[in-house]
């Protein structure tokens, strides 16, 4: 009777630690996992940044082109400089809508990400439409002033929609984080 007793004993115990490790072993899983999903926001949240300061830039260019075209000044520097940012402009928004494998930005993996994105394509569209008419204007420009206003609206609209996925995304790591806090 003692030796089934001492088996059962040994078998509880066996099944006890087993039962820990399990434990131990899945809550390791879920880290990584919530360790990952981190990673993916880290690489939005830079490269949504990335499309703020572009989106600055191209605005200040557009203030430099009004004030050197309304002095009578050559703005080929500046053109030249606005048509760069325009192209990486648009090929990183690009990127953000339908993923990235050099900056780590998965496609369509998170809608709820993917419909604030998607959400900045009226600024987005405005910036480019507002550069494009300017660099196909470069002699002529009679619309300095219009351009330059259009084009700060324009901006501080695509400013607010990247602060909200920012925050969104922001708001979403603290919430993972605190599943791990121990």
């Amino acid at each position: 009777m003692s030796l089934i007793n001492s088996r059962k004993r040994f078998i509880y115990a066996v099944a006890a630690c087993a039962g820990i490790i399990i434990l131990i072993f899945w809550w390791r899983v879920e880290e990584q996992k919530i360790l990952s999903h981190q990673d993916i926001d880290s690489h939005y949240i830079r490269y949504v940044s990335r499309q703020r300061m572009l989106s600055q830039a191209l605005s200040k260019v557009m203030l430099e082109i009004y004030i050197r075209k309304s002095r009578k000044l050559s703005v080929n520097t500046e053109m030249n400089v606005l048509d760069s940012l325009v192209k990486v402009f648009k090929s990183e928004h690009k990127s953000l809508i339908v993923g990235s494998k050099k900056y780590g930005i998965p496609s369509g993996s998170d809608p709820e990400l993917n419909n604030s994105i998607v959400s900045l394509n009226p600024s987005y569209y405005g910036i480019v439409s507002t550069c494009e008419d300017v660099l196909g204007n470069n002699n002529e420009f009679e619309n300095k002033e219009t351009s330059s206003l259009k084009i700060l609206n324009y901006e501080q609209k695509y400013f607010q929609g990247v602060n909200n996925i920012t925050n969104q995304l922001s708001f979403r790591t603290e919430k993972r984080l605190s599943k791990i806090k121990y």
